[in-house]
């Protein structure tokens, strides 16, 4: 297989290279599914403490206090800070 360095390939010579070694193209990569980029933003640590902080805040949502300041206190101060502990531990 010859080529002039000046003039560059030729035409007929083209279809047989092509033949020959295959055409010159990198096939594209197949795009992720949803649920492929879902798994991979769960795999983050943030988001694993901030869902384990959502399951409480809800497990303690269905917990009956006998006083309204109890639930207060637990709601609006404990699991903000469990979420603040936590993540900058990490």
């Amino acid at each position: 297989m010859s080529v002039v360095c000046v003039a560059g390939l030729d035409g007929s010579d083209l279809s047989r290279r092509r033949e020959v070694f295959g055409s010159n193209v990198i096939p594209p990569k197949p795009p992720k599914s949803f649920l492929q980029l879902v798994w991979e933003a769960m795999q983050d640590i943030t988001l694993i403490i901030l869902m384990i902080a959502a399951v409480i805040s809800l497990g303690l949502s269905f917990y009956q206090f006998d006083d309204e300041e109890e639930d207060v206190a637990v709601g609006g101060i404990n699991i903000p800070s469990f979420v603040r502990i936590f993540t900058l531990a990490c």
